[in-house]
């Protein structure tokens, strides 16, 4: 995180990926891009890079493929229920932002959706399946 000449507050994910190839130029670029200041000198360009390379997260990201549960962890596009403290759940796509949001209160949906299925085993099933993710291996 860092602060750009306007005072504006900016949060970057870098992968380990980004800062170990190559010269470090696209890292830069990135950071550029979203304001902040990087001297233009070469000998402060590679002590910067190598800055990065050496630093120690506070807190680590995991980019996220689709909405499904990762270990104790179900994740909901940027949203994680469970224990998932020190880690950040990121979306791979856009599409997955915005998809679902949350509606009504617990007690509308255990009236007006979970007690209607009460004795119909076909309808409790239904309703089993939406709670749960399945993870394909392979």
């Amino acid at each position: 995180m860092f602060h750009d000449a306007n005072g504006v507050l900016h949060q970057l994910i870098l992968s380990r990926a980004e800062l170990g190839g190559g010269n470090g130029d696209s890292v830069r670029q990135t950071l550029l891009e979203q304001g902040l200041w990087i001297s233009p000198d070469k000998v402060a360009r590679s002590l910067f890079i190598r800055f990065l390379d050496d630093s120690t997260p506070q807190m680590f990201a995991r980019i996220v493929k689709k909405i499904r549960w990762i270990g104790d962890v179900y994740v909901l596009r940027d949203i994680a229920y469970g224990r998932a403290e020190g880690e950040l759940f990121i979306p791979e796509s856009p599409r997955l932002a915005g998809r679902f949001e949350a509606a009504g209160i617990l007690e509308g949906w255990q009236k007006n959706v979970a007690e209607p299925c009460l004795g119909n085993p076909l309808l409790e099933l239904a309703i089993s399946f939406a709670f749960g993710s399945v993870q394909v291996y392979g």
